[in-house]
Formats: C-alpha cells, structure tokens, sequence
C-alpha cells in the first residue's frame, strides 16, 4: 500500500519517558534483510537500559529461528514479531521509527511510506540511500555491519527530542520526489514501451494473465 494523500493523523506521539517503537518490516531472511544484525545492536549493554522495543513485520521460514536467537540474546521480552499487517497507517499509529537493516536491497517500498507518514529513517546503504537524507530525514550507517548499524541507532538516539522534525523533513522531501500522479507515469512508460516495441517488430505483444481463465492473452 502506498499513501497518495496526505493524511491529518499525527500517529504516535513522540514522548521521551516512554518505549521508543522500532519498526523493522520485511520478509524474515537474515542473510538479505539483516534482522540479525539488528538484534545483535539492541542486546548491546548501551541498549539494557534504555526505552525501546522492537516490532517486525512479515513472515518467512526464519521467523522460529529469530524468536530463538531474540531468547538467547534476551530480547524476547522486548522484541515483538506482528507476522504480515496491511495497514500501515495502522502500523505508524503504533511505531516511531523505521529501522531497515538490509544487506541486499533495492528502494523498500516501506521507506516511502514510512517517510510519508511522517517518520524518521534509519537504512543502510543499501536501503535507501536514494531517498534518505544523513542527519536530515533519517541516519544512514555505512555498511549493513552491527558496528555501522548501532552507530546511526546511536545518532539517532542521541537526536530522539528531534524526532518529529526528523519525520516532518522526511515526510516532506519524499512528496516532493514522489510524482503527483505515479499511476498515469507508469501506464505512459507502459505504452512507450509497447509502441517502442511495435516499431521494432509489428507482430510484437506482451503475455498478460486471464485470472478467471487461467490462461493467457496476448496485448494488441
């Protein structure tokens, strides 16, 4: 889901003497989206006893795995695995900040919306570098290490009070890159590449799924 409109809900409001929310969403894959390395930051003595937890959105064959290795690492009591929410303006209601610690990534959809509904970034390079300002709109750690990782969480924590500016700078810088109408864009690159296409080749087509057939057909 993406937000086209511009929402009046502040969502959670931001108070120092309670949880900082995390939210880490994604498919629960360690080896490409990293939630290890989060893990590992959070059990580091700086973090015992400060204010925070941890929310993960998604599933995946690695969800029992990581409830085990938050236990061992003593995060169970604060880690909380919320399996696939569509909402996400129920999901900002409830969250802070988002935290993507990627290894492998392209441009996460949940960055956009996370800065669309107002919230702080902290992503790795990999993860949205595109869209993140350093220090601006959210913290960018150099490399999808726990090192780099617990330093922007460090940056950021230590600029908490600044959290709704922070989200305010995000949410504003990315309508400003956001195209006002990204369907209509999308559907002209579509059609450029089909008549691109037919100029090559007349009898060029693109194959388009009949879902109610279960076959396919052919675009003319």
């Amino acid at each position: 889901m993406i937000l086209t409109r511009r929402r009046s809900w502040a969502g959670r409001p931001w108070d120092e003497t309670a949880n900082c929310v995390w939210r880490v969403v994604g498919r629960l894959d360690p080896p490409g989206k990293g939630q290890d390395i989060i893990f590992e930051v959070l059990a580091g003595p700086a973090w015992a006893t400060r204010n925070w937890r941890l929310h993960l959105y998604g599933d995946g064959e690695n969800r029992s795995g990581l409830e085990r290795w938050a236990q061992r690492l003593g995060l169970a009591d604060r880690a909380v695995f919320e399996g696939h929410v569509a909402d996400v303006e129920e999901i900002w209601s409830l969250n802070h900040v988002l935290v993507m610690p990627s290894r492998i990534e392209g441009l996460p959809l949940a960055v956009i919306e996370a800065m669309l509904c107002g919230r702080p970034v902290v992503a790795t390079d990999v993860a949205g570098a595109e869209v993140v300002e350093d220090g601006v709109t959210g913290f960018l750690p150099e490399a999808p290490t726990v090192g780099c990782v617990g330093n922007a969480l460090e940056r950021f924590w230590a600029r908490r009070a600044d959290a709704v500016e922070i989200g305010a700078a995000a949410s504003k810088r990315i309508r400003a890159l956001r195209p006002p109408d990204p369907v209509r864009i999308f559907s002209e690159k579509i059609k450029k590449h089909i008549e691109a296409g037919r100029r090559c080749d007349p009898s060029y087509r693109i194959a388009r799924p009949l879902r109610r057939l279960g076959e396919t057909q052919l675009v003319k």
